[in-house]
């Protein structure tokens, strides 16, 4: 994959995740529709460059949903 295109991911990842910006004032900032960087953003998950994790100790959790 081109370099540039992962180097976008990256920014728009953080700029999403690390600095809470909406898709749309990704988009304006980066001069892109807001589409585009949801596209972006499931690419970089696919990709493996966003991960998430969730950490839970079982609390608040429905029992059908504890046993999958």
């Amino acid at each position: 994959m081109d370099t540039n295109k992962i180097t976008q991911m990256i920014r728009i990842a953080k700029m999403h995740y690390e600095l809470n910006r909406t898709q749309l004032e990704i988009a304006k900032k980066e001069g892109i529709s807001k589409a585009t960087v949801s596209r972006i953003l499931k690419s970089a998950m696919d990709k493996g460059i966003i991960e998430v994790r969730i950490k839970d100790n079982g609390c608040g959790i429905p029992e059908e949903l504890r046993a999958r």
